[in-house]
């Protein structure tokens, strides 16, 4: 099989029975949908020299709960392991990755921690929406980018520290995060999002960094719990 270089759009899309595949070393590319909707698939490995992994390669392969990625890969394409349901941490990202896109996670419900590598600076909108089991998320100071409703509706997480180089809480980012009670701004934040905390029902203190100037529409409605917000002052 050392001629086959390619795998192309939607190649293996739901073969419901296919429980394994090995990839040959020989293939440099994988186009998106490739597995889309294997639901039997319980693991992977990608060879290495892929550079990304392609729009819902994974997309609804329910069973997939063992992943080994190269160091070669730098992104991960939109919806890449949405509904990947049997996946319970992210600790197989490679550290050269550099980019999480649009829902590459969302509704993955059996994650419960996400590790995120250091090299990475950009996490897309709805990136881990969702994801109800996850109860820690820890995300590198090197995040500079972060997307809307990247947390949106994982009514498991408990606390979250946003990264130090991010300057906003986008919209709608942490809404319906109903058991998230702690929360940690750094003195990076200027803007609160519309709707970002929108439905934390357990929120019931917030500080909020010096610089803030804006806090958007409905940010905190629904927080029916909180009694404390304290602003410093510079």
């Amino acid at each position: 099989h050392d001629n086959i270089t390619k795998i192309s759009n939607s190649a293996f899309a739901y073969c419901e029975t296919l429980d394994n595949i090995t990839i040959p070393a020989s293939v440099s590319e994988i186009e998106e949908r490739a597995f889309y909707g294997c639901s039997n698939l319980k693991s992977i490995e990608i060879p290495s020299g892929i550079t990304e992994l392609s729009s819902y390669i994974f997309c609804q392969c329910t069973s997939l709960a063992e992943v080994k990625l190269p160091s070669s890969l730098h992104e991960i394409k939109d919806n890449a392991f949405n509904q990947c349901t049997a996946l319970v941490n992210t600790d197989f990202l490679p550290e050269n990755l550099t980019k999480i896109n649009y829902r590459a996670f969302y509704y993955c419900k059996g994650l419960t921690s996400i590790y995120i590598p250091a090299s990475v600076t950009t996490i897309g909108n709805e990136a881990f929406y969702g994801c109800t089991g996850l109860t820690v998320a820890g995300i590198p100071q090197t995040v500079v980018s972060m997307g809307n409703t990247v947390f949106g509706g994982c009514t498991s997480l408990v606390s979250y520290t946003v990264p130090s180089c991010v300057t906003k809480i986008n919209a709608y980012e942490f809404q319906n995060c109903t058991s998230l009670v702690s929360v940690t701004l750094p003195e990076t934040i200027t803007e609160i999002g519309s709707y970002a905390f929108d439905g934390c029902t357990n929120l019931t203190t917030l500080t909020f960094p010096a610089k803030v100037e804006t806090v958007g529409s409905y940010a905190f409605q629904d927080c029916t719990n909180l009694t404390d917000i304290y602003w410093c002052s510079n």
